[in-house]
């Protein structure tokens, strides 16, 4: 269990991350080659999500790996607003463009939340996630495996998913249940 400090709202993921390392060392003597966070709040991942990130980790000698979705948005059509409602940001953003069609500009992505993937020695040197450029690395997920829930509707958006079939439950049943639902 952690302490009481590091389950307030406002822990660094950071901080657990640490404090779970140091107890696992302390208590077993051992440490790890990677530790991954698995977010609550990002519910669908899969066990094959996992299975790529531990993947792209061995095979390009990775320090972290991510999960990641698509954003719809790109980053030039977005800023701050002023209090007067301007969006000057926005407009320096996108006024050098030849064209601000959303369809000509390269895909972005953001984390998604669903996993955390850092390499056991290289956290335990650097104590962040993000410090990196050069050995991060991102794997793009299935949007609709890519939500994450912080409010209600958000929630709410996850259950219209699984119920309307969009998320496949099988990859989260017990083999012996899986093979009870399919006969």
């Amino acid at each position: 269990m952690r302490p009481a400090e590091l389950a307030a709202d406002d822990s660094s993921t950071e901080d657990v991350v640490w404090h779970a390392m140091q107890y696992i060392e302390a208590e077993t003597n051992e440490h790890y080659d990677a530790v991954m966070v698995l977010e609550p709040t990002s519910p669908f991942a899969t066990h094959l999500d996992y299975e790529m990130a531990v993947k792209i980790m061995s095979e390009k000698n990775a320090n972290v790996v991510v999960g990641l979705k698509e954003v719809t948005i790109n980053s030039i059509f977005q800023g701050p607003m002023d209090a007067d409602g301007k969006i000057g940001g926005i407009v320096e953003n996108i006024s050098g463009l030849p064209s601000v069609r959303r369809q000509d500009l390269p895909q972005e992505y953001t984390m998604n939340g669903a996993f955390y993937l850092l390499r056991w020695g290289f956290f335990k040197k650097y104590r962040q996630r993000y410090c990196d450029r050069e050995n991060t690395y991102g794997l793009v997920m299935k949007p609709a495996y890519s939500v994450e829930i912080d409010e209600p509707m958000d929630l709410q958006f996850a259950q219209f998913l699984v119920e309307k079939g969009h998320i496949d439950l099988s990859y989260w049943m017990h083999p012996l249940k899986k093979e009870a639902a399919q006969a």
